[in-house]
Parts: C-alpha cells; sequence; structure tokens
C-alpha cells in the first residue's frame, strides 16, 4: 500500500508523504488491504470474468487413452463481475495561526494530513471488515459459518481445533487450505489468555507479540494472521468519546488469501479494485492554498471497490456473542 502526494487539484508533499507512510508503518492498525488486496484497474467501472469454482474443480475425465483414439476434453466456465470504484475523501484545514501557534510544539501539517488520511483508510477498513465478518453472507444454513462450542474468551476453548476445522471446512469447498486469518484486537488478547495455545508455545509463551503470532501460524497452518487494532469514536459529535472496533471480537475469518499480482480471472476470496488512472496508489494526499480563510487544505482520497470474490475461501468463526 501506498501514498502519493500529487495531482491536477494539489501540489505534491513529497516531505508529507514520507512522513504520513511512517506513521502507517508505525500504525499497523490496518488490514483490509491485506484481506482484500489491491488489483489496479484502468477504467473507473468494468466488467471481468471469473472461472467458476465449479469448472476449476470438475471431476476429471477418464485421461487414460488406447492408440488412434481421441483425447478426453474439457473447457472451462466463467462469469462476469461488474465493478465500480467510489471516491472516498476528506479534507482538513489549517489556518495560518494555528500552523504559527503549534510550530514549536509539532508539525501541524503533518497532523492534518494523518487525520485526513486516517478517515479514509477507517471507512474503507469499516467497509471490508462489513464483509468479510457478514452474518447474512457467511451463514450456518448455507455452512459458511460456524458457532464454536466455547467461546474463545474462555481460557478452556478449543482455538486450535476450531481453526484447524476451519481450515479443512475450506479445504473440502475449493480444495486449498485457508492460509490466512484474520482477527480484531480483542481476539488476540484472548488467544494469548489460552489454555492449550499457551502450553503448546512452551517456553515462547513470554515471548514478543510477534514472536508468539509466529508461533501461532506455525501452530494453525497459516501463513498469515492478520490482527485489526483500529478503532475509530462511535460516540454522536458533541458526546464523550466511545471507542469501538472495527473487527469485531465476535468473529474471525479463516481463508485462503489472494495475493496483489494473482490473476484476476482465477477464483478468489476477494480483491479491492483501484481505479489507478485518478488515484495511482491507495492513499493520495494533495494541498491546496485557500486563500480566502488564509488556510492550506490538505486532502486525502482514493477510487477503490472492495470486492468479495467467492465467499466459499472462507469460513467464519463465531466465537464470541454466541
Amino acid at each position: 500500500m501506498g501514498i502519493l502526494f500529487q495531482g491536477a487539484y494539489g501540489s505534491p508533499r513529497l516531505d508529507l508523504g514520507e512522513a504520513v507512510m511512517e506513521y502507517m508503518i508505525q500504525q499497523d492498525e490496518f488490514i483490509g488491504l491485506q484481506v482484500f488486496p489491491i488489483y489496479k484497474v484502468d477504467r473507473k467501472t468494468g466488467e471481468f470474468s471469473v472461472i467458476t469454482l465449479e469448472s476449476w474443480l470438475r471431476p476429471g475425465q477418464n485421461v487414460k487413452r488406447a492408440p488412434k483414439t481421441s483425447y478426453a476434453r474439457d473447457g472451462f466456465e466463467a462469469k462476469p463481475r461488474q465493478y465500480e470504484c467510489v471516491e472516498r475523501g476528506h479534507e482538513a484545514q489549517l489556518d495560518e495561526s494555528e500552523r504559527r501557534h503549534y510550530q514549536h510544539d509539532f508539525a501541524a501539517e503533518v497532523a492534518c494530513s494523518k487525520l485526513a488520511m486516517r478517515r479514509v483508510l477507517v471507512d474503507q477498513e469499516v467497509d471490508i471488515a462489513g464483509i468479510v465478518q457478514s452474518q447474512s453472507i457467511f451463514t450456518t444454513g448455507n455452512g459458511l459459518r460456524t458457532n464454536v462450542t466455547t467461546e474463545w474468551d474462555d481460557p478452556d476453548a478449543d482455538i486450535i481445533g476450531n481453526v484447524l476445522d476451519g481450515r479443512e471446512a475450506v479445504r473440502n469447498r475449493v480444495g486449498a487450505y485457508a492460509d490466512a486469518m484474520s482477527i480484531g484486537a480483542r481476539t488476540l488478547t484472548a488467544m494469548l489468555k489460552n489454555k492449550a495455545i499457551r502450553a503448546a508455545l512452551g517456553s515462547d509463551k513470554d515471548k514478543t507479540i510477534q514472536i508468539i503470532l509466529d508461533r501461532f501460524k506455525a501452530l494453525l497452518g497459516l501463513e498469515e494472521i492478520f490482527v485489526g487494532k483500529a478503532v475509530y469514536n462511535a460516540a454522536d459529535e458533541g458526546q464523550p468519546y466511545q471507542g469501538a472496533d472495527i473487527w469485531s471480537p465476535n468473529f474471525v475469518s479463516v481463508f485462503k488469501r489472494s495475493r496483489e499480482g494473482d490473476p484476476l480471472q482465477q477464483p478468489h476470496f476477494g480483491r479491492t479494485m483501484l481505479w489507478v488512472e485518478d488515484s495511482p496508489e491507495a492513499v493520495m494526499v494533495e494541498d491546496y492554498p485557500e486563500a480566502q480563510t488564509r488556510s492550506q487544505v490538505y486532502r486525502a482520497r482514493n477510487h477503490c471497490d472492495e470486492m468479495l470474490g467467492d465467499a466459499r475461501f472462507a469460513q467464519l468463526l463465531q466465537v464470541n456473542g454466541l
């Protein structure tokens, strides 16, 4: 994911770009574009075809051949999909008097850029989390959601068994094991307290969170565990702060992930379509002067469509709130 400071309606600010990129890396709170990686498109709206999973996994014919006979033949089926990229954007205004007032305390222009950027990323994160943790898409009725027997907040919960069962459910449907898991920060806390996991970690149970996560991945047969740490203020304007998680602690998604650069035509879990003609990178930040208010305005924006590919590439686990 990148940030580009340019545009016809704003001036390039490479210094701010470096500062905001460093901030994003340090925060490490957004996971949406790792779950639904970017696919760059050159049109705002369009259509593409995806080979159906049924076609991809169709039972093999008898490919044995006798001399002078025809070879077995097969083909594939593809279904059209439409995308429509929508612009997100937010601006932060910095009056010249404010810039001078704060110049000895912090870089106010960097603060404005961070604020605008985070507004855009939070909105995108909410949309992706809403798809990945959707109770209407992933239901017990269609077999795409499992309600665990013991909630994960209980230290005796069978977290390891639940995840392994989820991986197997995905393999049974799509022919490949789930290799990633998305969780909320509060879910990670529950996992760290789980008795079976702590026993399996052995001497590593008191190591750093990153070392523990690496051991988790090996223990659970996963390549990645994405921890969504982002929160937002759920209170109405003017009311006291009320923090809320974007990624619910009640749900965990175990999925076969796509990677940036994977062909769009092959069956996949989800992608983020990015219209590169208007926003060449995941987030763009521009600034421009507003003479009538003696201010500089900092704008963050992107042009995306977050698309679920095939829900069968994931198993949603309801791990709390049962």
